[in-house]
């Protein structure tokens, strides 16, 4: 059986080296929601940036009714007007995928790269242009490649790394998008292929990669640490345990938050904090809930707020994701005071 978490008011009280807590059971239901309408097109495995005017560019993903377990690709693109509390329906992206990347460039711009297309997993990449509310086709990726990572970094490029290309095979390398040109260099790959993994960019430019899913089914806990200054990967402790479908948040204190996540038999509540200095970690307080597939915001006053995500019990199937899920529609936005 699963089940499907819709809100969880869960904020983390952030000290300066480690975290103090959750809220009491009392204060789990701080804050409001209210409906912002519908998208157009229900989706999943889709992308949504906020862009620099304030409104959220939703692209692509997968149409899944309650009955239909292959889906539907979708090619559409609806912005969500924060002033307006609407959506609107954009010029497609010229090709129909899901499991994507999408990043806000310094231009304003945001590059789509990758995914999964009908064919498979793509090397497409598109450039959409907020001002012109057009889209363009750049320079192709080296390697087509789908559940990828893709950071902007302090020069301005686009650094993408693992994912799995057609025929299921996991990768280790990277990728460097420049904005310039709109073309891609090849740089050195990871010690271990992976799917799945976050990616974060460190207060000191550097990129920690951790957790996924490897060729064979295994699941990581391992994690390592890109240098763009040099263009070179080292080893970083492992985490706790292995975990896929996480989260990984840069703290104002430059310490990293990873919560929850699948570890290959079970939906994990645990949490614990990455240090870069010394590239180690440390157990943080668990959660409320076992979450996987759950999204986890920095707020303006330092907290952590986690929302959404997946528990499963003994019935879930190993290495399977899930089927058949609705294709929710309704989106909301929400406030709360901690």
């Amino acid at each position: 059986m699963r089940r499907r978490i819709g809100f969880m008011g869960l904020a983390w009280a952030l000290g300066l080296a480690a975290l103090l807590g959750l809220l009491p059971a009392a204060q789990a239901q701080v804050g409001t929601w209210a409906t912002a309408g519908e998208l157009t097109d229900g989706r999943v495995a889709h992308t949504a940036t906020l862009l620099n005017n304030g409104d959220v560019l939703v692209v692509g993903g997968e149409d899944r009714a309650p009955a239909d377990v292959s889906g539907v690709l979708v090619d559409t693109v609806e912005l969500y007007s924060q002033l307006g509390n609407s959506w609107s329906t954009l010029a497609g992206t010229l090709l129909a995928r899901k499991k994507h990347t999408a990043t806000l460039l310094g231009n304003g711009n945001v590059l789509v790269v990758g995914g999964t297309t009908s064919s498979g997993a793509t090397n497409s990449v598109q450039v959409f242009t907020p001002a012109m509310v057009s889209w363009q086709n750049v320079g192709n990726l080296i390697t087509a490649r789908t559940g990828h990572t893709a950071t902007l970094l302090g020069d301005g490029t686009v650094l993408v790394v693992g994912g799995q290309t057609t025929g299921d095979t996991y990768l280790a390398s990277a990728e460097r998008y420049d904005p310039v040109s709109g073309t891609w260099t090849a740089v050195a790959g990871m010690a271990a292929a992976r799917e799945g993994h976050t990616a974060t960019l460190l207060a000191n430019g550097q990129v920690l990669i951790a957790g996924g899913t490897t060729n064979g089914g295994t699941y990581l806990a391992s994690a390592e640490v890109y240098d763009p200054s040099n263009g070179s990967w080292s080893a970083a402790a492992p985490m706790d345990t292995a975990r896929v479908m996480h989260t990984a948040t840069l703290l104002p204190s430059g310490l990293v938050l990873v919560t929850g996540g699948f570890d290959g038999t079970t939906t994990l509540d645990s949490a614990a904090l990455f240090n870069p200095n010394g590239a180690t970690w440390a157990a943080a307080s668990s959660m409320h809930s076992p979450l996987h597939a759950h999204t986890a915001t920095l707020l303006t006053d330092g907290t952590v707020l986690v929302a959404g995500g997946w528990q499963f019990d003994g019935s879930y199937q190993v290495g399977s994701l899930p089927m058949a899920l609705p294709a929710l529609a309704a989106a909301t936005v929400g406030t709360t005071t901690l």
